[in-house]
């Protein structure tokens, strides 16, 4: 059986209506957790509202600072980084 090198990890939140609460701010601080535990610079993610994916890449800049890209088109994020 073969093992990946560096596993690929994708983080996602699903709400199905915004009346359920906001997906957003959970999944970055997932992210960042993440990021945090296993000496990360990047991750990606998503959150899922109803129908509506919104894709997520998420930085470390340093210590305690961070950004994130949100985009509904995946095609979008290319250019960001």
């Amino acid at each position: 059986m073969d093992n990946p090198k560096t596993p690929y990890f994708f983080i996602q939140e699903y709400k199905p209506s915004q009346n359920g609460g906001d997906p957003e701010p959970q999944l970055v601080a997932e992210l960042i957790s993440a990021v945090e535990i296993n000496n990360w610079k990047t991750i990606k993610g998503c959150f899922i509202v109803g129908a509506t994916w919104n894709f997520v890449v998420s930085e470390k800049l340093g210590k305690n600072k961070y950004q994130y890209f949100t985009e509904a088109k995946i095609e979008k994020l290319k250019n960001k980084r």
